[in-house]
């Protein structure tokens, strides 16, 4: 069963379960919260990628549509790393982008793609989709990878990861998570080196009044 799907389900039963869900006032809390906060700032050493690369980023695209192949860098590992590469690998990457793909999305309620893009000497790769992500990630083994991909890769909300702890079958994860439209809350999700992901507990739910 794929992540998207399994966080369908349970954002499901979070809507359709009504005042016996759990709460702000009325929380629900079996399972114990990790207490390793993410730092949300890495460096390319924070990263054990499949195959070594010489420099590598993520990147917001412009809306599709408009023509514009222009993007803003959102992480770069590292800015020393890029400030070493000659200007033929600098026009490379400059060069190299996409239009509307991406493994995430900003934006809404439009969509902008979020991507990467990485450089091995002179050949540069577009990281455009979830599976190519994970392709170039192997394992999600490190606190970074763990972070990139709940961040940026797609799900039916927002998710911010707030904390996680490593266990036998990958990291349990304290996030919240924000449908954007009327309703938001916090779980603990278990997310297998793979990509898997399992809501493990529903810790809170709240209604909001925004809607975009």
């Amino acid at each position: 069963m794929t992540r998207t799907l399994l966080l369908a389900i349970s954002l499901s039963l979070v809507a359709c379960s009504g005042d016996d869900q759990p709460s702000p006032e009325n929380p629900r809390q079996t399972l114990s919260i990790p207490e390793t906060t993410f730092s949300g700032e890495y460096s390319a050493e924070d990263f054990d990628l499949a195959q070594p690369v010489d420099y590598w980023e993520i990147r917001l695209g412009a809306i599709p549509g408009l023509g514009s192949d222009e993007f803003e860098r959102l992480m770069t590992f590292d800015e020393s790393t890029y400030e070493a590469l000659d200007d033929t690998q600098k026009a490379i990457l400059e060069e190299t982008t996409v239009l509307d793909t991406g493994f995430g999305a900003q934006c809404r309620p439009m969509y902008c793609p979020v991507y990467a893009v990485s450089l091995t000497g002179f050949d540069a790769t577009v990281i455009d989709s979830d599976a190519l992500l994970l392709e170039f990630f192997g394992d999600i083994d490190t606190e970074a990878e763990l972070f990139v991909y709940l961040t940026h890769t797609p799900n039916l909300s927002v998710l911010t990861p707030l904390a996680f702890e490593a266990n036998d079958e990958g990291y349990i994860v304290h996030v919240a998570w924000d449908s954007q439209c009327l309703v938001r809350g916090e779980n603990l999700i278990q997310v297998s080196p793979d990509g898997t992901i399992e809501t493990l507990e529903e810790l809170s739910q709240e209604e909001t009044e925004i809607c975009v």
